[in-house]
């Protein structure tokens, strides 16, 4: 369908309200969106036709399924089978130094997502959520600091560093474990004693952010000085969860959902660990409840990782529920080429999109599909298979359409061609 950008506020309403059915005044939609004069009065302007103005809820995944032209309202309702890939539901957005009025909605599916975390390490006793436990058991444990146990140590990091995906495009990449030895050094020095599982009531301390921050650094410094990288705030945060566990880990799911949800800063810093304490102990019987829940055969889990769950299950969520938007291609290849395209030469361009709906980045044509707006892209995102209805976009036959690929940018009214 000719996804237009007149009615793309609705679009973007519609998929971040979080519901299967919602009824609006036409005043209401009028205030997302300017409505075009004749839809006051005219029936067939709200059929699901996939025109300019109805593709605005069509890309959303709805449906008009009920309208009062007389009481002026129209019902939207999702379509059925299009929830694994409809956007996620409507951001909750607050002045982020107030988290203590989210709604319980919002908290009890922060909560549910920790919950899928223990879960599935219960399920499996060598699940990779494990090496967590075995990295911060080993350095919560009192021993000796002989150069064998550092040696040790440096290993159980280097695996959890691993299991994490933390050495994959990284200065850490082509080293070996052994290049730990230094951190692990900082790390077991008396003086941060105090951050080793930090107690909830903690958690929003400046004085523990200060020396949080002063460890962050001495980290990186080291890092540089033995390793010759620059180590991110991703692997910093990550190294001081694994063996302190005072401090969530910043990884991409997790900042996704501080910033989704507003409750924090997704940007690591003492701002941003003080709304997260504030967080907690706001809802700290809540959260303690889900601790209890955690897996104590091997070590007591410190609210920070409970944290860190919580927002980790929540981004890798949606991230897999990330919305699927189809936009035709408008090719400039001439009426010439236009006019010799043959009929199963369709090919569909995939737009896939977190965020936004619009991208003025390069992308490529998927996989070649038949001529047929029954066809299909099978794909899968984050483990779950899922069917998208597509809508093909005919090429050149001088084209090879399971091998190109095109770089370009959709037009601001994308239109199918053929």
């Amino acid at each position: 369908m000719p996804i237009g950008r007149k009615y793309i506020k609705i679009t973007e309403w519609l998929a971040n309200c979080g519901k299967s059915s919602v009824r609006l005044t036409f005043q209401q939609l009028n205030d997302i969106s300017t409505l075009p004069a004749s839809a006051y009065s005219a029936r067939p302007l709200w059929a699901n036709s996939g025109q300019s103005f109805s593709s605005s809820w069509l890309s959303a995944n709805y449906k008009v399924t009920s309208i009062s032209m007389s009481e002026q309202w129209v019902e939207f309702t999702l379509q059925s089978g299009q929830e694994l890939y409809h956007k996620a539901p409507a951001l909750h957005v607050r002045p982020t130094n107030d988290t203590a009025g989210i709604d319980g909605q919002l908290l009890h599916e922060l909560i549910d997502c920790g919950r899928s975390c223990i879960e599935a390490i219960h399920s499996d006793p060598n699940h990779r959520y494990r090496s967590w436990e075995y990295c911060y058991k080993a350095f919560t444990e009192p021993c000796d600091l002989s150069p064998e146990r550092i040696d040790h140590l440096a290993l159980h990091l280097a695996w959890y560093l691993g299991s994490w995906g933390m050495l994959r495009n990284s200065f850490l990449q082509n080293k070996d474990y052994k290049v730990h030895i230094p951190i692990v050094k900082i790390l077991v020095d008396s003086k941060w004693d105090t951050l080793r599982g930090l107690p909830a009531e903690k958690l929003a301390d400046e004085d523990s952010a200060d020396m949080i921050l002063e460890l962050i650094s001495e980290i990186s410094s080291c890092y540089q000085k033995h390793a010759g990288g620059t180590p991110t705030d991703t692997l910093l945060t990550k190294i001081v969860l694994g063996t302190l566990g005072c401090v969530p880990a910043y990884d991409r799911y997790f900042k996704d959902a501080v910033r989704r949800t507003g409750i924090a800063s997704g940007t690591f810093g003492k701002s941003s660990l003080s709304q997260l304490g504030a967080f907690y102990l706001s809802h700290r019987d809540s959260l303690e409840a889900l601790r209890r829940t955690c897996p104590s055969d091997t070590v007591d889990y410190p609210p920070a990782k409970v944290i860190d769950m919580c927002f980790f299950g929540y981004g890798a969520k949606y991230d897999a529920k990330a919305s699927f938007l189809l936009l035709s291609y408008k090719c400039s290849f001439g009426p010439t080429a236009q006019s010799r395209v043959t009929p199963r030469q369709g090919i569909t361009l995939l737009l896939i999109s977190k965020n936004r709906y619009f991208t003025r980045s390069p992308f490529r044509f998927s996989r070649p599909l038949t001529n047929s707006r029954k066809s299909v892209y099978r794909t899968e995102v984050s483990g779950m298979n899922t069917s998208i209805p597509t809508i093909p976009i005919r090429l050149p036959p001088t084209l090879t359409a399971a091998s190109t690929q095109m770089d370009g940018r959709p037009t601001e009214e994308p239109t199918t061609w053929g």
